[in-house]
């Protein structure tokens, strides 16, 4: 150790020189050398913050372009008709989950740089001895440490892939929902048409047997209908009424019928998919009802009978063949 002022030599940890009795001022150097190494300190850690944050607002602009395209994408397709279908669709939730992961991060840096601001200053206020401005200096070093704009990145994004994975997925499941009940409703459809086309060709048959004994009942009379004569039509349909019962037809055509309207009742509701199936069957169901009363109410005069019978059946015949073309079994 040596006198800053004559250059004598003196023991360490001296406080005076012992010749010219000047105070030693080494500790005051060391404080000013230990403040000159915190500022440069500081110095580099803000401009390492400066680059990284260059590269942090890359992001939020990726994510505002990103979602200012996805907007403007949307409102195209809004207004042209057009639809987002198959794996497409996934991109109506995705986009704004992306472009939101992009701009968390700035959100995250504003919010806690207005924190850490406002908290700085308080600290400034309260500090009145060095050393607790040190203290507060190593704390606000260590935490910049342990959240830095990489790491907060980091986790945002992670926090971002999980919670956008889980929309994905939840919307995934739904269209897979929606799908199993279009394809449930489809096969209801097709059940129907099977129910009517089975059931026309019973009541085709029945009404030809109607429409025999009618014209027996009047060319023929008597008639021996069911072990009865009739003499007269009314008795004729009768007998053949009682025959339809005893035998089961009837039983058969009043069964087909719940059948039918229980299953139109369950598909009153159709999806937007379905719609216009659903409303072809309906038709076929309105066209099976008029042809199913010809055979529990037969009236009129028996030519007009058979056409009527004819025309519905060929009606009928008709829109089942037409069904079955534009809406396939399995389709």
């Amino acid at each position: 150790m040596v006198c800053n002022k004559c250059g004598q030599e003196l023991p360490n940890n001296s406080m005076f020189c012992n010749k010219c009795g000047t105070k030693i001022i080494v500790e005051e150097v060391k404080e000013v050398k230990g403040d000159t190494d915190n500022i440069v300190d500081q110095t580099n850690i803000k401009r390492k913050t400066h680059f990284v944050m260059k590269k942090i607002f890359i992001f939020p602009i990726l994510g505002v372009v990103l979602f200012i395209l996805y907007y403007i994408g949307l409102q195209f397709i809004n207004n042209n008709g057009y639809e987002l279908v198959g794996s497409y669709s996934y991109l109506r939730d995705l986009i704004p989950v992306i472009s939101f992961i992009l701009i968390l991060p700035l959100i995250i840096m504003v919010f806690k740089n207005i924190n850490g601001t406002y908290k700085n200053q308080k600290k400034i206020e309260s500090e009145n001895v060095v050393h607790e401005e040190i203290d507060q200096a190593t704390k606000i070093v260590v935490k910049k440490k342990l959240f830095t704009p990489v790491k907060v990145i980091i986790i945002t994004m992670l926090i971002g892939v999980i919670a956008g994975g889980s929309v994905i997925y939840s919307n995934k499941q739904k269209v897979i929902k929606a799908e199993k009940a279009e394809v449930a409703y489809m096969m209801m459809l097709n059940k129907g048409m099977i129910l009517i086309s089975f059931q026309a060709i019973k009541i085709e048959t029945d009404a030809q047997a109607i429409s025999s004994v009618w014209h027996d009942a009047i060319f023929n009379s008597p008639v021996n209908v069911n072990g009865n004569q009739a003499y007269t039509f009314d008795d004729a349909i009768k007998y053949k009424n009682e025959e339809f019962k005893k035998n089961g037809e009837m039983d058969v055509i009043v069964k087909g019928r719940t059948d039918i309207q229980a299953l139109m009742e369950t598909m009153i509701n159709p999806p937007t998919k379905h719609k216009d199936a659903y409303e072809s069957l309906m038709k076929i169901y309105n066209s099976y009802n008029e042809f199913e009363g010809m055979v529990e109410s037969p009236n009129g005069s028996l030519t007009g009978y058979n056409q009527k019978i004819s025309t519905l059946d060929s009606s009928l015949s008709s829109q089942l063949n037409e069904f079955k073309t534009r809406y396939p079994i399995g389709k």
